[in-house]
């Protein structure tokens, strides 16, 4: 039996995707940057670090990347306090499943964004532990940030499964 189940966030829970491309792609035409159409896709699942340099480098904003991501995080913040695209049943599904295992959540997402999720839903009730892949050596698909999970939740990964939304 397991005791635990750690969840990914964007794609799972909530669905945030639009709400980073809509960001990104206004801040890189405000900046003078130059937006293509396969921009967002090629940033999904970056950590934090690797998407500013992608916009500084690629996409020709010529603030510095620690700015790029200051900036763009902070506006992701500022529209999910506005609205939190919760998935369908996650609420449910949450309430159910802590009942039964300990929760923690291993996400892409800057940790600000996370904390601005789960405070908006009610949700950091349900996770003993949250770790962003930006404070883990390498990102998805690397399974560094749930193996740190893991590790504060003193849990083995035999003992636990694991919801993720992609490969």
């Amino acid at each position: 039996m397991r005791n635990s189940i750690i969840f990914d966030l964007d794609g799972t829970l909530v669905e945030t995707e639009q709400v980073w491309r809509d960001v990104r792609r206004d801040f890189v035409v405000s900046h003078g940057g130059r937006w293509h159409d396969q921009a967002q896709a090629t940033m999904i699942g970056m950590r934090t670090a690797e998407w500013a340099d992608y916009i500084h480098d690629d996409l020709g904003v010529a603030l510095s990347p620690d700015e790029i991501a200051r900036l763009v995080v902070d506006a992701v913040v500022a529209a999910l306090r506005k609205d939190v695209p919760v998935l369908p049943r996650a609420q449910a599904a949450l309430q159910r499943i802590s009942r039964d295992v300990r929760l923690g959540l291993a996400t892409s997402a800057a940790r600000p964004v996370a904390e601005t999720v789960l405070e908006n839903t009610g949700w950091t009730k349900f996770f003993e532990v949250v770790v962003s892949a930006d404070e883990v050596k390498r990102g998805k698909p690397a399974p560094d940030v749930y193996l740190r999970t893991l590790e504060l939740m003193h849990v083995n990964a035999a003992e636990s499964e694991a919801v993720e939304s992609s490969t």
